[in-house]
Order: structure tokens, then C-alpha cells, then sequence
């Protein structure tokens, strides 16, 4: 065949490659086994070449994925959700959301007792815990000088002219109650000694009969009947 009988022809991209022959390319192979180029392969060729000529990138991404899988196994789901991973890693804990509702619950019955300048103390506080902490860090009176101070106003107490018993044995309780608060401890009996000490003069029979009790009898319940029915007497004689 001569080259100048050979005329080119215009590739049809509708036309199958089939049509095209190679005939001539082939005999000059001596390998009867050989396979033109331009043979399709199979499909599943093609997803094994594929997956082993993966990158070296997404080796190494599968590789880290697997490694952090397992070193995180053990793990506590509030460090996933704190870094922002648990999902990406496939750790989730059912009990995480639970928690998170019963610790809002908690913050808001906590924080619903308070005014709005108490409120703007633990605005950045993120769960009941923290808000409990900073409670007792601001209010606790456990220091050797609030323990002082506690002491001088139990003490120093006196009945003012403008209370009622009740009222009168109310503060005198609380103030037993901080001292015991503060890790101070603090008797009945001095509690009700207390009470009877700091009364205006016209209780003074009251007095004089309450020591001639039965000291089993010399409660703080017994001692606030008593009190109540003495005003109520005094009273109506005013």
C-alpha cells in the first residue's frame, strides 16, 4: 500500500469504534495474545484499579480515621461534644442529652429564686454546678472573720421595741442558725437562754417561772407557746 492511496477521514464521535480496523497494527504483533489499547475494560477492573491506586491522601485519612476510633473508645461523650467530634467519630451517648435537660432545669429553678442583679453574677456560668460553686464562693460565711462577726451579732442581739415574740425568736433562730452554718456549734439551751435574756421587762414572770421548769420540758417549742399566750395576756391588759 502506498501512502499516497491512503486518504484521511474525519472521526465521527457518533460512529462506534468498532468500525475502526486494526488489522494492519495487529499483524505486526507477534504476541497472539495481545490486546489493542483501545479495548474497554471490565467494570470491576476498574474498581479494583481504582481502589488500589488510591492517593496517599486518602490512605492516610482512612489510617487516622481507624487510629482515633480506637483511641477515643473509652472516652466520656462530654469531651466529643465539647471538641465538636462526637459525630464525626461516631460516639454518641443517649444519656448526654438527658443530662444536658436535667442541668437546664436545674440552672433555671436555681436562677429563678433570684433578682436580676443576683442573675448578672453567673451569666457566664454554663451549668448548675458552676452556678452552685459561685453561689457559695460569694455567700458562704465559713472565713475565721465572718465567724467573728456572726458571734458579735448573736451576742450583741436585743430584742427591739417594735418587734412581736414571734418575731423576736425568729431572729434569734437565725442567727443561731449562721453560727451553725459557719461550722460553729451552737446548743438548745443557749439558743432558748438567749431568747428569754434579750425579753423587755414585763416578761420577767414569764421568766422566773420558765426556770422552774422541768428541764425536760425546757424546749424551743414549749418556750414559743409560752411567749405567745404572755403577749397575748400583756396585750390585752394594755
Amino acid at each position: 500500500m502506498n501512502i499516497e492511496d491512503v486518504k484521511p477521514e474525519v472521526f465521527n464521535p457518533n460512529t462506534s469504534l468498532e468500525k475502526y480496523e486494526f488489522s494492519e497494527l495487529d499483524s505486526e504483533n507477534d504476541d497472539p495474545d495481545f490486546q489493542p489499547e483501545t479495548q474497554h475494560l471490565e467494570s470491576d477492573e476498574v474498581s479494583d484499579d481504582e481502589s488500589q491506586n488510591q492517593g496517599p491522601y486518602e490512605e492516610m485519612h482512612q489510617q487516622t480515621f481507624e487510629e482515633v476510633r480506637q483511641e477515643t473508645s473509652g472516652m466520656p461523650s462530654e469531651y466529643f461534644k465539647a471538641k465538636g467530634i462526637d459525630i464525626s467519630i461516631g460516639r454518641t451517648d443517649a444519656n448526654t442529652n438527658k443530662w444536658l435537660k436535667y442541668d437546664g432545669m436545674a440552672m433555671y429553678i436555681i436562677t429563678s429564686s433570684m433578682d436580676l442583679n443576683q442573675i448578672t453574677l453567673f451569666e457566664n456560668c454554663e451549668t448548675a454546678l458552676e452556678i452552685i460553686s459561685k453561689l457559695e464562693s460569694i455567700y458562704e460565711q465559713k472565713s475565721e472573720l465572718n465567724k467573728m462577726l456572726i458571734h458579735e451579732r448573736f451576742y450583741q442581739y436585743k430584742m427591739s421595741t417594735c418587734d412581736s415574740v414571734a418575731q423576736h425568736i425568729a431572729k434569734v433562730e437565725n442567727l443561731a442558725q449562721q453560727l451553725k452554718e459557719s461550722g460553729e456549734s451552737i446548743s438548745d439551751t443557749a439558743i432558748i437562754m438567749k431568747i428569754l435574756g434579750t425579753l423587755p421587762h414585763k416578761y420577767r414572770s414569764l421568766r422566773q417561772a420558765w426556770m422552774s421548769l422541768d428541764p425536760k420540758t425546757q424546749n424551743l417549742n414549749n418556750l414559743t407557746a409560752r411567749l405567745l399566750d404572755e403577749e397575748a395576756n400583756i396585750t390585752y391588759a394594755e
